[in-house]
């Protein structure tokens, strides 16, 4: 049978560029949506995540003028950004200057940066990032926990546990590093005086012997929490624990020095 004019057309008509992106856009969307639904059924697995963010790089490089990848590669152009170390210093002022003369280096901002670096830049060289910040006095090996900050010398400033920090460091370890070790520690944060069982809440910040020294509740330690917990923990419990978040709160208590 003769082909039909109609396909025929469609098939030997040129489709533009733009359009061409979208149809491959979508294409890599429905990937990603399929392999989230199939770990929400067969389990959150490291390969899975490695994928996801494969194929969300993908997508960005169909986009050659993408933002965020614009604003992260300027920023590494920027006295932030020490590329002898591979780490990012603290801040910079608004002329670009570098501020900090000890060039100190948070686990947080580093954390943070190997993050968006296995986003928008490059993905093998986030884990080398990640593995050589583990290999500094950031990483405390025998507790599995970030100490705070450390100068360019790599030596311990401050060995503060941070709930943020802590948490970011399992979003790192599940994106870059071993999936199966970011849940032990995330269990583990848990078992800590950081996370408020009762409340189902994190608590600022902890010295390395445990004893509590800060009550407040913040809510990026909290947002960053639900991350993790939808990441390497239960994602039921995650939606529970934001939901529960954003319940309002009518009236102020006063603050007082008990364990809130």
């Amino acid at each position: 049978m003769p082909e039909a004019f109609e396909t025929h057309f469609a098939q030997k008509e040129e489709e533009s560029p733009e359009k061409i992106k979208e149809k491959k856009g979508l294409e890599l969307a429905r990937e990603i949506k399929k392999i989230k639904k199939r770990m929400e059924k067969e389990g959150k697995t490291i390969e899975g995540y490695q994928r996801i963010i494969e194929l969300i790089q993908e997508i960005e490089e169909l986009y050659e003028e993408k933002e965020a990848k614009k604003i992260y590669q300027s920023l590494k152009k920027t006295p932030l950004w020490d590329e002898e170390t591979q780490q990012w210093n603290l801040y910079i002022d608004r002329e670009g200057e570098l501020i900090d003369p000890f060039y100190y280096r948070y686990s947080g901002d580093q954390l943070v940066g190997v993050l968006a670096e296995a986003v928008v830049g490059d993905f093998e060289e986030a884990k080398k990032i990640y593995q050589s910040l583990k290999k500094t006095r950031l990483w405390d090996e025998e507790k599995k926990q970030w100490n705070r900050c450390m100068n360019r010398e790599g030596e311990l400033i401050d060995s503060d546990r941070y709930s943020k920090t802590q948490l970011l460091g399992v979003l790192a370890e599940a994106v870059v590093g071993d999936f199966e070790e970011a849940k032990k520690i995330y269990q583990s944060l848990k078992k800590t005086p950081l996370w408020d069982e009762e409340r189902q809440q994190w608590r600022e910040w902890t010295k390395i012997e445990r004893k509590l020294r800060d009550f407040d509740r913040y809510s990026g330690d909290q947002l960053v929490g639900v991350l993790a917990e939808a990441v390497v923990g239960d994602f039921e419990e995650a939606k529970k624990i934001y939901q529960s978040l954003k319940k309002p709160v009518f009236g102020m208590k006063k603050k007082n020095s008990g364990i809130g």
